[in-house]
């Protein structure tokens, strides 16, 4: 196997300003999930994979057909493996960032008329300063994208226990494919590289994209019902604390009668002394008032649980009130 490109400054500043990318997605991907490992162990193994992903490429010009899909996978395991979330995450988290990637890309693609090329696309060994000028530009620009990316995904999937479904992978695999194509449509350089076909491209990431409407629309629809069914159990909660509430209020005018009676009863009871004094018509007349008070507190037995009682007859003294039978 033949080393080339070792003496080439061009080619070795290329590889140290390509490597901090994978690095940003790591950096990336650790601020959204808790990681089995510490840290350290975890950049180390980015750093690793970067270099086996770019040396065979610059020094022993071997290239790897799809290289850039090659990688993507070898990061989504390792990101499986090193993390406590699961693969759906993993997959989701890369499939948007290589969206990210790829715009970039293709950004400065055109901004620069193709002077550039970075180690996502063109496969040729020629290194030159302006493709290392493309690769900073590159590596420089998607730090803040990748910290964007992070901020984005916190806020909207949650941090650590948030669940992912599957089908939100056809989000970020619609957006490469067309993305891809847009690319190869502009650049014969990359049509050639790519060998892909355009319109089966195309095609295939708007079908991907309809699929994807449909699963945001089901989305959509699952959280109208779920947000329907917080509000009825809300209303309900809310109509349960007035009902306990009143309850309550009952309960305590029931021990608050209950106090009133006791008190009429003896006076009553001083009433009757009153009679054997020989005081008769003022002693009956204050007993008749006394009694009918007392009738008039009077709680009925619908049942055998006393605030049940209290309840039925505070409704029936309303009812009555209202002239109801």
């Amino acid at each position: 196997m033949k080393i080339v490109n070792i003496d080439n400054v061009y080619a070795w500043l290329y590889l140290f300003s390509s490597v901090p990318q994978m690095i940003f997605t790591a950096w990336a991907f650790s601020r959204c999930f808790e990681l089995k490992v510490s840290q350290k162990v975890y950049y180390i193994a980015f750093t690793g994979l970067s270099f086996a992903h770019l040396v065979p490429q610059i020094f022993f010009g071997l290239y790897v057909p799809a290289k850039t899909f090659v990688l993507l996978a070898l990061q989504i395991v390792l990101m499986w493996l090193m993390s406590k979330s699961g693969i759906v995450k993993a997959i989701i988290f890369n499939g948007f960032d290589m969206v990210i990637n790829m715009l970039l890309e293709f950004a400065l693609f055109l901004s620069f008329f193709g002077i550039f090329i970075t180690n996502n696309g063109i496969t040729t060994d020629v290194y030159t300063s302006e493709r290392v000028v493309g690769s900073v530009l590159f590596t420089t620009l998607s730090l803040p994208l990748k910290y964007l990316l992070a901020a984005v995904w916190n806020k909207i999937a949650g941090k650590k226990q948030s669940k992912l479904r599957m089908s939100l992978i056809a989000f970020p695999v619609a957006q490469v494919l067309v993305i891809t194509a847009i690319v190869s449509s502009f650049s014969q350089v990359y049509m050639n590289i790519l060998k892909v076909d355009i319109l089966l491209v195309t095609t295939i990431g708007l079908v991907i994209f309809a699929i994807a409407d449909l699963i945001y629309m089901f989305f959509i629809s699952d959280i109208e019902k779920k947000n329907a069914l917080e509000l009825e159990v809300n209303s309900m909660k809310y109509a349960r604390q007035l009902e306990e509430q009143h309850f309550k209020q009952i309960e305590e005018k029931r021990y608050e009668v209950a106090k009133i009676r006791h008190d009429i009863n003896n006076q009553l009871a001083s009433i009757k002394s009153m009679v054997h004094s020989r005081h008769i018509e003022q002693a009956e007349e204050l007993i008749g008032e006394l009694e009918n008070t007392v009738r008039n507190t009077q709680e009925y037995s619908y049942c055998s649980i006393p605030v049940v009682n209290a309840v039925i007859s505070e409704k029936n003294k309303e009812a009555e009130k209202y002239g109801i039978q």
